[in-house]
C-alpha cells in the first residue's frame, strides 16, 4: 500500500483542520484529574473536629491552607483554618453550614451526602481563605457548600487564581443564595474550577461578598493540581442548506491512516469508522435528514427553500490535536456508507476537505471553498467538484478552534475553473450569492458582526440546565434556541453540556435574556462581559423556573459600558420578558396551533395544559391573561 507522502500517488494540498492551540481552545476535557483532598484522611495523622489544617498537605501535595484576617492579602500567622465534623462539634456557632431544609448542621442534602463525607474544611470568621502552592499550577477545582440566604440576606463568593506577582489572574463568583430550602444551594455543593494553558496559578484566594453578617464556610473535594490532557474542542455551525439533497457531515483525525491510499475503501472504511465513533478520533458533525440550518431562504433561483428541520446552534466537539480532514456523504447517512465504503454510487460517495492527484477518489480541488477570507466560514458542494455547477451555495458551514490551510478562495475558484458549468446571470457573469442576494448578504453581515477586536466589548450568558434561552434586542429582535437572528449572535452547547448565547456585536440600548421551561427546574445562569479575548467580569446567580414559566435578566448597553442587572421571575404568559401580555406573546403560542407531541413544531412549552397539543384553549389562556 503506498503511502500519503509519495509523490507519485497524491498531492496532498494542506486542506487541513489543524487544531489551533491558542488560550480557549487547548484545556482539560473535565476538572477530574490530579489527587483530590477530600479531607477524609490526613498525612502523618487521623482527621478530628476542630483541627487546624495549615501545612499537613505540603508534603504530599505541595500546598499550604492559611486565612487573611488583617486584609493584606496573604496569610497570617497562627491563623487558620480547621477541620468540621459532619453533623457538628463542641463548638458550631457561624462555622460550617446550616441545612435549613433539614433542620440540621453541617449535613448535606440527600443528593450529596457522599460527596461532603464525614469532614470538610471551615473557619472560624469570615476571613479571606487562601491556598498557597509551593509550584505553580495549570488548574484547580474544589467545592464550596451551602451557599443560600436568609431573610433578605444573601451568601456569596469569590475566588481568585493568584499570579507570580500576587495579583488575580482569574476569578470565578458564586451563584448569590438569596433564599434556602428548595431551588437553593442549601446542603449542595457549588462546584469551581480554573484550567489554564501554562502553570501560571501560584495561589488561590477565597473571600465573601455576600450581604450576612455571619455566614458559615465550608470547602471540600479539593483537587490543587489539574493534569492536563491533550484534547482539543472545535466547534460548528451550520449557516444554510442550499442543496435537495440530504446527507451528514463529519470531522475526523488522519492520524496513523499514512499507510491507506486517499479515496480508496480502505481509507474511507477507517475514515467513516472514526466518524461514528463520536470519540476524540471524529463525530458526525450534523445530519440534514434529522436537523436544519440556520438560515432559511434561497441563494439562487431554486425552486423552494430546502432548509428544514429544527437549528440546533453552536455544536462542540472534543477531538485530539493533529490533522483533521471533513468528509460530506451527499445524500445518505454514514451509517450506510459505513455497509458499502467502495460504493461508486454518487449519492453515497463521499467527499473530502483535501486534494488527490488520482481524480476517481473525488477529491478535488474546489469541492470546498472559503467563503469571506477569514478561515472559518466554508461553502462545500455537494457533488463531486468535478461535476458541480460551484455555486458554493449548497452547504455553508462555520468552523471554530482549528485553523484552515491552503482553502481556495471563492474569488480564486470563479477564475480557474469553467464558466460554462456555473449558475449565471442572463448576461453570462457569474451570480455572487454573497453580494446578489439579500439572504447572501445576511449571512455575510452575520459574519462580519462576528469578528472582535481588542478594544470590542461584548456580552454571553450559559446555562448549566436545558431550558430554553432567547435573547431580544433593543430594536426587539430575537435569537436564541427557538431561533430568529440577531447579526454576530451565536448559541449552543459547548463540551460541558452548558448551554450558551454569545452576543460579539452590540448596540446601545437594553437587552433582554429570557429563559423558558415547560418543566420546573433550577439552576445557574452565567453572565459575563468580555473585551477581545478577555474576560472583563461574570455574574452567576441560581435560578429557579416554575413549570410554563419565565425568568429574565435586562442588559444595558451604552457608550460608557455594560450594566448587568439581576435575575427575576417573569409574569405568567409574558413570553417575550417585556413587561407586558400581548399580541407577541400570542402570536408565539398561536404561529404553532394545531401541533402535537410528535410533530415537528410542537413546543411543550406552550401546552399550557399538558394534554399534547397547542389548541385553541391555549391560546385562550394567554389572551385571558391580559
Amino acid at each position: 500500500m503506498k503511502r500519503i507522502g509519495d509523490s507519485n500517488v497524491s498531492r496532498i494540498i494542506m486542506m487541513l483542520l489543524c487544531l489551533s492551540f491558542a488560550a480557549g481552545v487547548g484545556g482539560y476535557s473535565s476538572p477530574a484529574y490530579g489527587q483530590k483532598i477530600d479531607f477524609e484522611t490526613l498525612p502523618g495523622g487521623v482527621p478530628k473536629d476542630d483541627l487546624p489544617i495549615s501545612d499537613q498537605f505540603k508534603a504530599s501535595h505541595g500546598v499550604t491552607f492559611g486565612l487573611d484576617i488583617d486584609g493584606d492579602g496573604k496569610a497570617d500567622p497562627d491563623h487558620y483554618p480547621r477541620l468540621e465534623e459532619k453533623g457538628g462539634g463542641t463548638n458550631e456557632k457561624n462555622r460550617g453550614f446550616d441545612n435549613n431544609g433539614k433542620g440540621m448542621q453541617d449535613v448535606a442534602d440527600n443528593c450529596c451526602e457522599d460527596e461532603l463525607g464525614d469532614f470538610f474544611l471551615t473557619m472560624d470568621s469570615l476571613a479571606v481563605f487562601i491556598i498557597t502552592y509551593d509550584s505553580p499550577v495549570a488548574g484547580v477545582s474544589a467545592q464550596i457548600w451551602d451557599i443560600d440566604g436568609y431573610n433578605g440576606n444573601t451568601e456569596k463568593w469569590f475566588v481568585e487564581a493568584i499570579g507570580e506577582n500576587g495579583t488575580a489572574i482569574d476569578s470565578t463568583p458564586s451563584p448569590e443564595g438569596k433564599k434556602d430550602g428548595s431551588g437553593s444551594l442549601d446542603g449542595k455543593p457549588w462546584d469551581w474550577f480554573f484550567e489554564h494553558c501554562s502553570e501560571d496559578i501560584y495561589a488561590i484566594r477565597i473571600s465573601f461578598k455576600g450581604t450576612k453578617k455571619k455566614a458559615g464556610f465550608a470547602f471540600d473535594n479539593f483537587t490543587p493540581r489539574l493534569t492536563p490532557k491533550e484534547a482539543n474542542v472545535v466547534t460548528f455551525d451550520w449557516l444554510y442548506d442550499g442543496g435537495q439533497y440530504e446527507g451528514e457531515l463529519g470531522i475526523f483525525n488522519l492520524s496513523g491512516m499514512e499507510d491507506l491510499e486517499p479515496g480508496s475503501q480502505e481509507f474511507i472504511a477507517e475514515a467513516v469508522r472514526r466518524v461514528i465513533s463520536n470519540s476524540e478520533d471524529g463525530h458526525i458533525v450534523l445530519s440534514d435528514p434529522t436537523e436544519g440550518a440556520r438560515f432559511s431562504g434561497s441563494l439562487d433561483r431554486e425552486p423552494k427553500d430546502w432548509n428544514e428541520g429544527q437549528y440546533k446552534g453552536v455544536k462542540s466537539f472534543e477531538i485530539k490535536p493533529g490533522q483533521l480532514v471533513t468528509i460530506l456523504v451527499p445524500n445518505a447517512t454514514f451509517a450506510e456508507l459505513a455497509a458499502d465504503p467502495g460504493t461508486t454510487d454518487p449519492h453515497r460517495r463521499p467527499l473530502f476537505s483535501l486534494v488527490s492527484s488520482n481524480p476517481a477518489y473525488g477529491m478535488y480541488l474546489g469541492q470546498i471553498a472559503d467563503v469571506d477570507g477569514r478561515g472559518t466560514a466554508f461553502a462545500y458542494e455537494d457533488i463531486s467538484a468535478d461535476n458541480s455547477d460551484k455555486d458554493y451555495n449548497d452547504l455553508i458551514i462555520q468552523i471554530k478552534g482549528a485553523s484552515i490551510g491552503d482553502i481556495p478562495l471563492i474569488d480564486v475558484m470563479i477564475g480557474t475553473s469553467g464558466k460554462e458549468r456555473r449558475t449565471k446571470r442572463d448576461n453570462g457573469d457569474w451570480f455572487d450569492w454573497r453580494s446578489e442576494t439579500e439572504l447572501g448578504r445576511i449571512i455575510m453581515e452575520h459574519l462580519d458582526a462576528q469578528i472582535v477586536s481588542p478594544e470590542t466589548v461584548w456580552l454571553s450568558a450559559d446555562l448549566n440546565f436545558p431550558a430554553d434561552i432567547t435573547v431580544y434586542s433593543p430594536d426587539e429582535n430575537a435569537f436564541g434556541t427557538k431561533g430568529g437572528h440577531i447579526p454576530g449572535a451565536t448559541f449552543g452547547t459547548d463540551i460541558d453540556g452548558y448551554r450558551f448565547v454569545k452576543l460579539p456585536s452590540l448596540q446601545n440600548g437594553g437587552y433582554r435574556i429570557v429563559l423558558r421551561s415547560a418543566a420546573g427546574q433550577s439552576g445557574l445562569l452565567t453572565l459575563r462581559k468580555h473585551q477581545g479575548d478577555n474576560l472583563l467580569s461574570e455574574t452567576g446567580e441560581t435560578v429557579t423556573l416554575e413549570a410554563h414559566g419565565t425568568v429574565k435578566a435586562e442588559v444595558s448597553v451604552s457608550e460608557s459600558g455594560i450594566e448587568i442587572g439581576g435575575a427575576e421571575e417573569g409574569i405568567r404568559h409574558d413570553f417575550t420578558g417585556d413587561g407586558v401580555i400581548d399580541d407577541k406573546d400570542i402570536e408565539l403560542v398561536s404561529k404553532i396551533w394545531n401541533t402535537c407531541k410528535g410533530n415537528e413544531n410542537y413546543d411543550p412549552f406552550f401546552d399550557l395544559d399538558n394534554d399534547g397539543c397547542i389548541t385553541v384553549k391555549d391560546i385562550m389562556k394567554v389572551a385571558g391573561s391580559r
